[in-house]
C-alpha cells in the first residue's frame, strides 16, 4: 500500500492483492484544518472518494453485515456539486479518535435476519395483489432510487429480496453513515435516518413492519454506567451483556409481527383477525450476534388498542380493556401487561400492569349494568397500587355541583406503596401514593358506556348549554361550541412518591374559561418529570377585547416553575411566549420571544439566553410607520473554573 499528499491535499491509496482482483482508491481531501493542544493534535476536513471497483468491508464484531463504500465520481448534489463527506482526526495520548460523516454505504444484511416477503414479482410483469401484499421495486424502480442516492446527501432507500439466486437473498439499505471509531477500537454506527421494512420476513418470522433497524458493532457504547445515554441509543435502559467479549448486535425499537400468514398461521390456524381491542408489544430488541432469537433487551407484552385518547370516556371505560374474561362469578379484564429487562441491581426484570376486577359471570357485562371495578396496577419502582373504579351512570349519584351547568364526578381513588422504596427503608411519604381521577363536564354530556365518547342528548329546544343565560353567582363560566358538550378528565391528582402529582391535561377542543371579560386559553396543563425535578408546566394565554375595537392578549408555551426533586435544575424554564395588542386600525404591537437557562455539568457551561421579536405600527391621519426588532442576549459561564462573559 502506499500513500501520498500533493499540494492540493489529494491522498491516493492504492492496493493489491496477487489473490484477488487489484483495486485503486483514491481519496481527495479538501479544506484542511488543524489544530494543537498539550497533548492533542485535531484535524478536520472534506473528503470524496473514487474507487473502481466498489470497496467492501466488515466489521469484525459485526461480520454477518457486508458494507460497500459507494462512489461519490458520479454523485452531485441538487446544486451540481460533488457530494463530500465530513472527517474528524484527534490524536491523543491514548490513540486517536476518529469521525467519518455522510460516508456513502450500500449495508448488505443477510437473508437469515431479513428476507422479503414471499410474493414475487415473476420478470418484472404487472400483477393483481391483495391489499397490503409486499411487491419489491422493479429495476426501473431501483435505477430510479439509486440515482437519487447519488444526488441526495441525506438520501436511503432499501432493497428488499425475495428470491435466494439475487444476492442470496440478501437485504440491501444504502444510506450514509455516520462512523465514529474511539482509541479504544470500539465502534458507534448511525445511519442518515432510521433504517425500517414494511412486509419482511425477520428470523423466518412473518413481519407487517420493523421500525428503526440497528447496527451495533460495540454494545458497550450503547449504554454508560453514569446514565449519559448516547444519542441513537437513549432508548437503552442498561448495560448490555453479550455472551463473547467482541460480540456485537443488531437491535430494532419494534416490531409487528403477521399472524395471518406463515409459522403463526400454520401453528395457530384457527387463531382470529388482529384483534381490535388488543395490541401486542414487541419493542427496545436487542440481539446478539450469532445467538438466535434471544434478546438481551426488550419490552414484551400488551396494551388497549384504541385511538381515541382525546375522548374521556374512552380512556377509563371498560370496553376498551385488552382482554377480558370470566372466572365463575369474578371478571377479570386486562389494560395493560408489560415485562422489561432493567439493570441487575433493580431485579433485571420488571414487570408493569393494569387489571381491573368486577363481579360477573359474562366478561361482557356493560358498564351500564356494572359500573363499579376493583383496579390493581404494577408501576414504576414495583409500586402496588389498589383503588376502586366507579364509571358515571344516569343516576348521577356521587357527583357535586359546581354551577348550574359545571359537575364534577369522582371517577378513580387509588392507593399505592413503592415495594423497593420499602426495601431501601426510605421515608414514608416518599414511597407513598394517593391519586384520585375526577371527571368534569357540564349537565348535558353523557358517560356513554360503549366507550364511544361524550355527546349530548337529542335537542329539543335548539339550545345549546352555553347559550343560557350565565350564572349571575359566579363571573367563572367556560365558552364552547354549540352541540358540543364540555368534558374534561383530570387523571391522577394528588401525593406521589414525595410530591403533588396530577397528569397533564388540555381543555376539549374549542372551549376557554372566562373570568369576567378575560377569556383564558389552555392549551397544556399539570405536573411533569424533568432533569430529576418536578415541575409544574402550563401552556396557554389570556386574551380580552371588544369586538372592533380593540384586542390583545398575551400567550406562552411550556412554561415551567419547579416545584420539587433535585434543587440544581433550572427553577424556571420557557420555551416561548407571543403578545398582541391592537387598536382597530390606528395602532398594532406584536412581541414574542424565548428564555433558557441551561447547566451542561459534563461540557462544563452553564447558558442563560433571551430571545426577543418585535413589532409596532401606527396608522393616523397624520403619520404612518412601522418599527421592528430582534434581539439575542445571554451570558455564557464556565463553571469551573468560574468565569463567564456576556454576549448581544
Amino acid at each position: 500500500m502506499a500513500v501520498s499528499f500533493n499540494s492540493r491535499f489529494r491522498c491516493t491509496i492504492r492496493s493489491s492483492n496477487n489473490l484477488a482482483r487489484s483495486t485503486e482508491c483514491r481519496v481527495v481531501l479538501y479544506d484542511l484544518h488543524t489544530g494543537t493542544s498539550e497533548e492533542h493534535v485535531s484535524i478536520a476536513c472534506d473528503y470524496q472518494i473514487f474507487s473502481v471497483p466498489i470497496i467492501e468491508f466488515r466489521i469484525r464484531s459485526v461480520s454477518k453485515f457486508l458494507f460497500r463504500i459507494q462512489n461519490t465520481a458520479e454523485s452531485l448534489d441538487e446544486t451540481g456539486i460533488w457530494k463530500r463527506g465530513k472527517l474528524f482526526v484527534d490524536l491523543g495520548p491514548g490513540g486517536a479518535d476518529i469521525i467519518i460523516e455522510s460516508l456513502p454505504v450500500e449495508i448488505v444484511i443477510p437473508s437469515d435476519i431479513i428476507f422479503g416477503d414471499p410474493v414475487i414479482l415473476e420478470g418484472g410483469a404487472e400483477a393483481d395483489y391483495s391489499e397490503g401484499d409486499f411487491v419489491g421495486l422493479t429495476p426501473t424502480e431501483v435505477t430510479e432510487a439509486k440515482d437519487k442516492f447519488k444526488r441526495d446527501p441525506h438520501g436511503q432507500f432499501t432493497i428488499l429480496r425475495n428470491d435466494l439466486s439475487d444476492e442470496g437473498g440478501a437485504t440491501s439499505v444504502f444510506t450514509h453513515l455516520r462512523l465514529h471509531i474511539t482509541p479504544d477500537l470500539e465502534i458507534k454506527l448511525s445511519t442518515a435516518a432510521p433504517i425500517s421494512f414494511g412486509r419482511c420476513g425477520f428470523l423466518n418470522l412473518p413481519v407487517i413492519a420493523l421500525h428503526d433497524f440497528q447496527i451495533i458493532p460495540s454494545p458497550r457504547l450503547s449504554y454508560m454506567d453514569d446514565r449519559k445515554l448516547l444519542d441513537t441509543s437513549n432508548w437503552v435502559r442498561h448495560t448490555l451483556w453479550v455472551p463473547n467479549d467482541g460480540m456485537g448486535a443488531f437491535a430494532m425499537r419494534s416490531i409487528e409481527f403477521d399472524t395471518e400468514s406463515g409459522y403463526f398461521k400454520k401453528k395457530f390456524p384457527n387463531a382470529e383477525k388482529r384483534d381490535v381491542k388488543a395490541e401486542w408489544v414487541f419493542e427496545d430488541l436487542i440481539f446478539p450476534i450469532a445467538s438466535g432469537p434471544i434478546a438481551i433487551h426488550f419490552t414484551l407484552g400488551v396494551r388497549r388498542n384504541f385511538d381515541n385518547f382525546n375522548v374521556v370516556t374512552d380512556v377509563l371505560s371498560f370496553s376498551n380493556a385488552a382482554y377480558a374474561f370470566s372466572v365463575k362469578s369474578l371478571i377479570v379484564r386486562i389494560y395493560t401487561l408489560y415485562l422489561q429487562t432493567m439493570p441487575l441491581e433493580n431485579g433485571a426484570l420488571k414487570a408493569q400492569a393494569h387489571l381491573g376486577f368486577s363481579l360477573g359471570k359474562d366478561a361482557e357485562v356493560t358498564e351500564e349494568t356494572n359500573p363499579w371495578e376493583i383496579s390493581v396496577e404494577i408501576g414504576e419502582e414495583n409500586t402496588i397500587r389498589v383503588g376502586l373504579v366507579r364509571l358515571a351512570d344516569k343516576t348521577g349519584k356521587y357527583s357535586l355541583k359546581l354551577s348550574k351547568k359545571l359537575i364534577i364526578h369522582p371517577i378513580r381513588a387509588l392507593a399505592g406503596y413503592s415495594i423497593n422504596k420499602l426495601i431501601r427503608q426510605e421515608d414514608f411519604w416518599d414511597s407513598v401514593e394517593i391519586l384520585f381521577s375526577l371527571w368534569v363536564h357540564d349537565k348535558d354530556a353523557r358517560w356513554n358506556p360503549d366507550g364511544s365518547g361524550t355527546t349530548p342528548p337529542a335537542p329539543d329546544d335548539g339550545i345549546a348549554w352555553n347559550d343560557f343565560e350565565p350564572d349571575p353567582v359566579s363571573p367563572f363560566a367556560v365558552d364552547g361550541p354549540k352541540g358540543k358538550p364540555f368534558s374534561l378528565l383530570i387523571t391522577n391528582l394528588g401525593w406521589k412518591q414525595g410530591k403533588p402529582a396530577f397528569d397533564t391535561f388540555s381543555l376539549p377542543e374549542g372551549y376557554s374559561p372566562k373570568i369576567g371579560p378575560v377569556k383564558i386559553d389552555l392549551f397544556e396543563f399539570g405536573l411533569l418529570n424533568e432533569d430529576d425535578a418536578t415541575y409544574f408546566t402550563t401552556s396557554g394565554g389570556v386574551q380580552f377585547g371588544e369586538a372592533k375595537k380593540y384586542e390583545g392578549g398575551i400567550w406562552f408555551k411550556r412554561m415551567r416553575f419547579r416545584v420539587g426533586g433535585n434543587k440544581s435544575t433550572d427553577f424556571f424554564k420557557l420555551d416561548g411566549f407571543t403578545g398582541r395588542l391592537a387598536v382597530q386600525g390606528k395602532m398594532e404591537l406584536e412581541i414574542g420571544g424565548y428564555y433558557t437557562d441551561e447547566t451542561n455539568t459534563p461540557l462544563n457551561y452553564r447558558k442563560e439566553e433571551f430571545g426577543f421579536t418585535g413589532k409596532f405600527a401606527i396608522d393616523l391621519a397624520c403619520v404612518k410607520m412601522m418599527f421592528a426588532s430582534d434581539l439575542i442576549a445571554g451570558r455564557l459561564t464556565q463553571l469551573n473554573p468560574n468565569s463567564h462573559f456576556w454576549y448581544l
